[in-house]
């Protein structure tokens, strides 16, 4: 939730300051930082895994366990779909991370 303004995206705060007041950053408490990092492993361990390719694309015609197919879907739907970063439901976003990298191990 932004806009750009003057060359540069600023991001609208105005609904999370009910809750979050004097925030100035949709990272709070470091939930995006934190996010951010667990996705770039998970997404590091989907392509070691042969599962995505160095494009990030998913790479079919392979029979894959549900563990790695709930992974991929983890990934798919937090990362690449959603574009929140987690920030509506942060441990719920932390959890489904964990859980993904936990599930290719």
């Amino acid at each position: 939730m932004g806009y750009e303004y003057h060359g540069s995206m600023t991001e609208n705060m105005a609904g999370c300051e009910g809750c979050h007041s004097g925030a100035d950053s949709f990272d709070i408490n470091g939930a995006i930082t934190e996010f951010e990092a667990l996705a770039a492993q998970l997404e590091q361990a989907l392509k070691d895994k042969g599962l995505i390719d160095e494009n990030s694309a998913v790479i079919t015609g392979q029979t894959v366990s549900a563990d790695y197919a709930g992974a991929l879907w983890n990934w798919r739907y937090l990362i690449v779909e959603d574009r929140s970063k987690g920030v509506h439901n942060p441990k719920y976003a932390k959890a489904m991370l964990q859980n993904a990298l936990e599930a290719l191990q």
